[in-house]
């Protein structure tokens, strides 16, 4: 497959990151009410989870603006983990 700086050795599935992200999310969401999920991606491969969650989650591109399924993009890992530490902040608010 197709990627930035990965070698990936693949079953001879017809498998990609969106069918796995189906199945764990038929998984949990049975026992975990009220889940928005984030899928946060800087690679070809993750289009299939940028596609799978376009409607029921918050999906973000990292790096260079491209054409993506992603519906938000930032710049690089830093912001990432800058937008990771806001999430953080407001769940931990919503939890006192």
């Amino acid at each position: 497959m197709p990627g930035k700086k990965v070698l990936e050795i693949l079953p001879p599935l017809n498998w990609n990151k969106g069918k796995i992200l189906k199945l764990l999310l038929a998984i949990l969401h049975p026992n975990i009410k009220n889940i928005i999920p984030i899928y946060i991606g800087d690679d070809a491969t993750d289009e299939h989870a940028f596609k799978i969650l376009k409607k029921s989650g918050i999906t973000i591109a990292v790096g260079k603006i491209r054409n993506t399924q992603a519906k938000y993009y930032v710049k690089n890992t830093r912001e990432v983990l800058m937008l990771l530490g806001k999430i953080l902040k407001l769940k931990t608010k919503q939890t006192h």
